[in-house]
């Protein structure tokens, strides 16, 4: 951070602002170390603010601090971080929020980032108001076991064997995008069962979102052996607007219903974290219920322009905002053990039309700051299980085959311990992207997964030149996929 004034502007709209604290830096200041990813291919100039408009915003903000500055914090950084009279800002927070008495015992309890939440003024000693409550250490046995048994299964399989695990299971029919599981009808895919029978690795399954859980509500299954009737794309469409029929007079009727929740946009206009864990909790229950894993949502990319065909699925314009809210989205869902949240599009998807073919050029400072700030707040608060990258490139280079996206910020910087997968079909003929380098960049699972990605994978290991595949990382893309398998529902 350059040396200078930093000043919080609380209001209604970027025109409707008051002062409400300032910090000042008499040096720049270092905040954190960081590798640079994604470079430009070419200099990039980037949109300036008119300098007439500027000195007029900068003099206005100097009235308010002549106005206010006997009211308003001025607040510093050292070592501890920011602080205001010898307090830290998250002591000043805590007691805010929870009184004195209460402040000192606040804590967040590492596992799910849970927040301690003190009902009244007067400290608690009840272990309930801890949200995440007791199960959390029988939860971190059950993980500690799993990530033993993965770590040891890998190294008995085969480069086969493992390229199946890195590639999902798709029902191989003509169906819509997002239709192409096989176990439960209407999911969005999973991932192989080959590994079934002689491993006992269970398949599970990955549902989209992010207005709910999308699967089919209503299907039928045929008596004589169990099979699913399979519909074609006018009759998954609900409410049968085509008036297709499609029922079997001998078939067995299933239904899952599910519940329905507003778009991200109108979420995040609450901006109540505590009621986004509440949405989240039902969806962790209703994923327990219908078999599903793995919740393909919240999406949450920037609200750059407003004709962006998804951003009734993204929270905000704000990284901030968009963090928070998936970060308390994810906490909810994942306070059953076993489902988890895919955070998406990673990174920076602005446009439906050539979605696979446009490139995103942006600097790394509006990169860090913008684009991928809100992804960063969602790791670090909630730990999803998932992320999915997004279809396009960022700066030349698809997301998917990103090594700087996958691995050195999401893995190496961020901490992110879950898999990473791609959007449905990045690596067909028109998506643009590659099997083999989405394996190499730290993109654990290729959905919905094809012969073909099999083929490639297998392919780029075994070249003899321009190798730029090895077997270590299908290793460890395949340990990861593991990993998430025996913590996930499937398993008791």
């Amino acid at each position: 951070m350059e040396a200078g004034d930093y000043d919080f502007l609380v209001g209604t709209s970027s025109r409707d602002v008051t002062l409400a604290a300032r910090l000042t830096l008499d040096k720049t200041v270092e905040t954190e170390h960081l590798t640079n990813i994604c470079p430009l291919l070419d200099a990039l100039k980037e949109i300036q603010p008119e300098e007439e408009k500027e000195e007029r915003w900068r003099a206005e903000r100097e009235q308010m601090w002549e106005e206010k500055k006997a009211e308003i914090p001025l607040l510093f950084l050292d070592k501890k971080g920011l602080i205001r009279d010898g307090k830290s800002v998250e002591e000043m927070y805590k007691i805010l929020k929870f009184g004195k008495t209460n402040a000192a015992e606040a804590k967040e309890c590492d596992a799910n980032g849970c927040e301690f939440e003190a009902e009244t003024t007067e400290a608690k000693e009840d272990a309930g108001n801890c949200k995440c409550g007791a199960e959390q250490p029988k939860w971190e046995e059950r993980r500690r076991r799993a990530m033993e048994k993965a770590a040891e299964l890998v190294q008995k399989l085969t480069p086969e064997e493992k390229t199946a695990l890195v590639c999902g299971r798709s029902s191989g029919s003509k169906e819509i995008i997002g239709a192409a599981a096989v176990t439960v009808p209407g999911a969005a895919g999973e991932t192989t069962a080959s590994l079934l029978e002689k491993y006992g690795v269970a398949n599970v399954i990955l549902a989209d979102g992010p207005a709910g859980i999308r699967i089919t509500s209503h299907y039928q299954k045929n008596p004589s052996d169990g099979s699913v009737y399979k519909m074609n794309m006018y009759q998954r469409l609900e409410n049968r607007i085509f008036r297709t029929e499609f029922l079997h007079t001998d078939g067995e009727d299933y239904y899952q219903y599910c519940s329905a929740i507003p778009v991200g946009t109108l979420l995040a206009q609450t901006f109540d974290t505590e009621l986004l864990e509440e949405v989240g909790r039902m969806i962790g229950a209703e994923l327990e219920e219908f078999g599903v894993t793995l919740w393909l949502a919240p999406g949450m990319n920037i609200h750059r322009n407003p004709l962006c065909g998804r951003n009734f699925e993204y929270y905000s314009e704000d990284p901030l905002v968009s963090g928070k809210m998936a970060a308390a989205l994810t906490r909810g869902v994942q306070s059953r053990y076993g489902v988890g949240t895919t955070i998406k599009h990673y990174a920076c998807n602005n446009q439906e039309e050539n979605r696979r073919g446009v490139s995103s050029i942006v600097s790394e400072r509006a990169l860090r700051e913008i684009y991928l700030k809100g992804f960063e707040i969602a790791i670090k608060e909630s730990q999803p299980k998932a992320i999915m990258t997004s279809y396009n490139k960022v700066n030349g280079v698809h997301t998917a085959n990103s090594y700087d996206l996958c691995t050195t910020a999401a893995r190496k910087e961020w901490g992110f311990a879950g898999i990473i997968m791609t959007d449905w079909t990045t690596t067909n003929a028109d998506g643009g992207s590659s099997a083999a380098k989405c394996i190499a960049a730290g993109n654990d699972l290729v959905m919905p997964g094809t012969d073909t990605d099999r083929r490639e994978i297998l392919d780029a290991l075994s070249a003899e030149n321009d190798q730029y595949l090895e077997e270590k990382d299908l290793t460890a893309c395949a340990q990861r996929i593991l990993e998430m398998i025996f913590t996930s529902n499937s398993y008791e």
